[in-house]
């Protein structure tokens, strides 16, 4: 598996693998930037060496989104398993870091977020893209099918029967999307 977060996080990823699973589970390699890039290529290609994700010892990749960006071809079809931490800033499409994320092969991606989506459908589109690829239509559909009706529905000068077709297609995006999406609040901590 591999966990792709900010820079900033990767050493908090390493902490929490070793506080929480131990060196008898997982053996974390960290690769970020910084002011040593040199170092971040060593510490992957010597991931990659000694058999990577697959590997049956338990490797764990956490890396910086700059440095999968860098080297995403690198990772193409090694990953069984992406997670993407700060997952909202997957949000756009058009982004260099999504499109060379979405474009590596893996057997299974898991985005995590503490920021809810603002109440974008495109956003939201993204994500559910980058996680199911094949869930929805294509983006074009989706904007015809559920975009407008949901945002037309939202409008005040809506009428009787747009708000009836917005909620419709609210509920079945909803139910579509059920299936990859685990919300869980503050109450949890509690």
């Amino acid at each position: 598996a591999a966990v792709v977060c900010p820079s900033s996080l990767c050493g908090n990823w390493e902490a929490e693998v070793w506080k929480w699973l131990g060196p008898l589970r997982l053996r974390p390699t960290v690769v970020q930037g910084g002011s040593c890039a040199a170092a971040a290529v060593r510490s992957l290609t010597s991931f990659l060496a000694a058999g990577g994700v697959g590997a049956s010892d338990g490797r764990l990749l956490i890396i910086s989104y700059d440095q999968l960006r860098m080297h995403a071809d690198r990772l193409d079809g090694v990953l069984d398993l992406l997670v993407c931490d700060e997952g909202h800033r997957l949000k756009s499409g058009g982004t260099s870091t999504t499109k060379r994320l979405d474009a590596l092969r893996c057997r299974r991606r898991l985005l995590l977020t503490g920021t809810p989506l603002q109440n974008n459908l495109d956003e939201f589109y993204y994500c559910c893209s980058f996680v199911q690829p094949k869930l929805l239509p294509p983006h074009g559909v989706f904007q015809r099918v559920f975009k407008r009706p949901i945002e037309r529905a939202q409008d005040k000068s809506a009428s009787a029967e747009e708000m009836a077709l917005g909620q419709a297609r609210s509920t079945e995006l909803a139910r579509l999307t059920s299936s990859i999406i685990l919300r869980r609040g503050p109450e949890l901590l509690e």
